[in-house]
């Protein structure tokens, strides 16, 4: 992580502002759920006709005991106030200070708007209003990232109003667990309960596909999506699916979960966790399940511990992934045989590296696997397509020389950018292609997003280039990627 950057921290501050162009709330609208009846309210933009009726913190589980799979949410009496958001789930930014400092402004600026607290299993559903009559709409299923360390649904950067409103589609963003309190790694934890986190989302994901026809949303079109952490989550339920699939389409956004080696980071940071308590592994476990939740979160920061999800915990995540992707057929199917659209930014490791290894450190973690995930799907009979962001805008710069930084595109992609007097008709109209793009894909995911499969590839920006273009994979590639594929097949092996 950059350290030296830090005079840049205000302005990356700019990174999750939302649109101003939110300009009026009509009457609260409403909806019935098999948990219960709630109330919404609503939102206009002066670049759309359309209406938009935002739920907030809709309770798709109750709150778990620490450390316990989720459980669905009860039923309430009454009506449930869905106005406002409610809080996220607890957060974790290690020290030291610099490196908190800098995770804080560039990704957590501003923050959850309700705070955050171990109840936190709620989900946000952004809605045009609907019309008499009017066809059920496709609904994307937004899942952030966050290093498995924190996020939240309720964060401005990932407000679904605008792109709702823009694009005719129904918007849901989640809430899942993080860091110890999704992904613990405590001894003799029940192999297929070790990815809370994991298991928050399919029950949000479960919840939406049992309800979002409440909302205007078609139950049998919903694409998921997500990016960095959110799309290896992603990359879990396309690898891993629940039976019956929830989905028919899916979006990875610089992350995946096929070309990642077996992490022991839970494990090990629970160890520290328990030396420093001065308890055996399996003796901290009382110790930890009973400490305040902020007195937790402060001793995981200071002592800069990373929790992270499994593999082969037979829920969640498959042992071998990049095989199962390799040896599906039609026939014999072993993921979702859904159509994927996965890529990068030109510049992913800038905000992790130093100047002169951020380059091959974005090939290595984000630009090369994209480039063999979305081969390895061409090549099992996988409808696949593949973009690259390398677009770079003054109100989404958080350092000189960031580039299209990793998470960049995000504000891009939601329309969520900062609207000020460093916005130009360049990023308003890349905005605009890009979610069109998207939205096109979960319209009719056999179509795609608008350009031909991979190996092209569909650019966004470029210096001196137009605003969306469609070239061959190679003039992005540029022959970087063979020499990682020797180290992916080496630990990933097909």
């Amino acid at each position: 992580m950059k350290l030296h950057l830090l005079s840049c921290l205000a302005s990356a501050a700019i990174l999750a502002a939302t649109s101003p162009l939110e300009i009026r709330q009509a009457p609260n609208p409403s909806a019935s759920v098999d948990t219960g009846s709630l109330t919404g309210t609503t939102t206009t933009f002066a670049s759309s006709t359309a209406t938009v009726n935002q739920f907030l913190g809709i309770p798709f589980g109750s709150k778990p005991p620490r450390f316990s799979p989720p459980a669905a949410a009860p039923k309430w009496s009454g009506i449930y106030d869905a106005s406002k958001y409610k809080p996220a789930c607890v957060q974790q930014f290690s020290y030291p200070q610099e490196t908190r400092d800098f995770i804080i402004a560039v990704f957590n600026t501003p923050p959850p708007p309700a705070g955050e607290d171990e109840d936190c299993l709620n989900l946000n559903v952004f809605a045009p209003a609907a019309t008499v009559g009017a066809a059920l709409k496709p609904v994307m299923f937004w899942i952030y990232g966050g290093a498995f360390s924190f996020g939240a649904g309720s964060l401005p950067l990932y407000d679904g109003s605008h792109f709702a409103a823009d694009q005719d589609i129904v918007i849901v963003t989640i809430n899942y667990r993080t860091n110890i309190f999704g992904f613990p790694g405590y001894p003799n934890q029940p192999a297929n309960q070790q990815n809370l986190g994991l298991l928050d989302q399919r029950l949000a994901l479960d919840w939406t596909r049992r309800n979002i026809k409440a909302f205007g949303g078609d139950p049998d079109k919903i694409t998921i999506f997500g990016e960095s952490a959110g799309a290896g989550s992603v990359d879990t339920l396309v690898t891993d699916p629940p039976k019956p699939v929830p989905f028919r389409a899916a979006i990875m956004e610089s992350g995946q979960a096929s070309i990642i080696a077996q992490n022991t980071d839970s494990r090990d940071s629970w160890n520290k966790l328990a030396a420093n308590l001065s308890k055996t592994p399996e003796d901290a476990v009382a110790t930890v399940e009973a400490m305040p939740a902020t007195q937790l979160k402060a001793l995981v920061e200071e002592l800069e511990l990373t929790f992270f999800p499994v593999k082969g915990d037979g829920a969640t995540w498959s042992a071998t992934p990049r095989r199962d992707r390799q040896n599906s057929t039609a026939a014999n199917p072993i993921i979702a045989r859904v159509p994927i659209l996965i890529g990068s930014n030109a510049n992913e490791g800038t905000i992790y590296a130093a100047p002169e290894n951020a380059t091959a450190y974005g090939d290595f973690n984000f630009q090369c696997p994209a480039k063999y995930v979305g081969e390895e799907s061409i090549a099992a009979g996988i409808p696949t397509w593949r973009y690259y962001f390398n677009a770079t805008f003054p109100n989404n710069t958080p350092f000189v020389g960031a580039g299209a930084f990793h998470s960049s595109e995000v504000p891009e992609v939601f329309g969520t950018y900062k609207e000020n007097a460093q916005t130009t008709t360049r990023q308003r109209d890349l905005s605009k292609a890009m979610m069109k793009a998207w939205a096109d894909f979960a319209k009719d995911p056999t179509q795609g997003p608008g350009w031909a499969q991979a190996p092209r590839i569909g650019v966004f920006g470029g210096d001196g280039q137009p605003v969306f273009q469609e070239v061959d994979a190679e003039a992005v590639d540029q022959g970087r990627c063979a020499q990682y594929k020797v180290i992916y097949d080496t630990y990933i092996p097909i």
